[in-house]
């Protein structure tokens, strides 16, 4: 059940949202290797806290439209939700060609944060057969922990060499605090408007379309 087509042994499937500096955000881990990407959203948590209400408070402006609700780089297997910034299929236009240049360059963050894990912990890239479920399980969380601590003292470092007190003018932008709900039961009605909300198409087209105009007007008269 394991078996996946393109690696000819049994494997399983780590679904992760990375940010450039390596960090991981997401990880969930162990779906059999024959599944692909929707099957393993389709089980996923990743979207429990947003649908829950407890999310990151995301608020941003592209080409003069306000949108306030964070969104994924994701490949053309994903569907069209409003969570998810997909790559252009076969652009026409300049301008589509840029975005598209733009968008599988920066989401390739995730394949090299899946490289550095790699590298940092040879458990990961050796074969596991003999291993038990289980055990391959907390393995890779185990990983997944010490790499993004790993991430942070390096930050951490950075920091001590900037030195903010002695240069005000310099910002680390850290991440937001989570909004956490009093309520363990929220609203259905309030549950059902939020996932609908993930999953609308007419927002992920017009994000599409924006980020499509705000690129060209940043990039495009660069000549890249």
């Amino acid at each position: 059940m394991f078996t996946r087509g393109d690696k000819g042994v049994p494997t399983m499937i780590l679904e992760a949202v990375a940010t450039r500096d390596l960090r991981i955000w997401h990880a969930f881990f162990a779906t059999a290797g024959s599944k692909n990407d929707i099957n393993v959203l389709n089980k996923s948590p990743l979207f429990t806290q947003a649908i829950k209400g407890e999310a990151l408070a995301v608020h941003y402006n592209v080409n003069g439209t306000q949108y306030d609700m964070g969104c994924y780089l994701a490949d053309r297997i994903y569907p069209e939700w409003a969570v998810f910034v997909k790559t252009m299929i076969a652009p026409q236009s300049v301008e589509d060609k840029l975005f598209a240049l733009m968008q599988e360059g920066a989401r390739k963050d995730v394949e090299c944060t899946f490289g550095v894990l790699q590298s940092r912990f040879d458990i990961v890239h050796r074969p596991a057969r003999l291993w038990k479920q289980r055990d391959v399980i907390n393995i890779m969380q185990a990983c997944v922990i010490v790499h993004n601590m790993i991430v942070e003292d390096e930050m951490e470092s950075i920091r001590e060499v900037l030195d903010l007190s002695e240069n005000p003018s310099a910002t680390i932008v850290l991440p937001p605090e989570v909004r956490t709900s009093d309520n363990p039961n929220p609203c259905f009605a309030k549950v059902l408007h939020r996932n609908s909300a993930i999953k609308a198409r007419p927002t992920h087209r017009k994000l599409k379309k924006d980020l499509i105009e705000h690129i060209w007007q940043c990039y495009g008269n660069k000549g890249n």
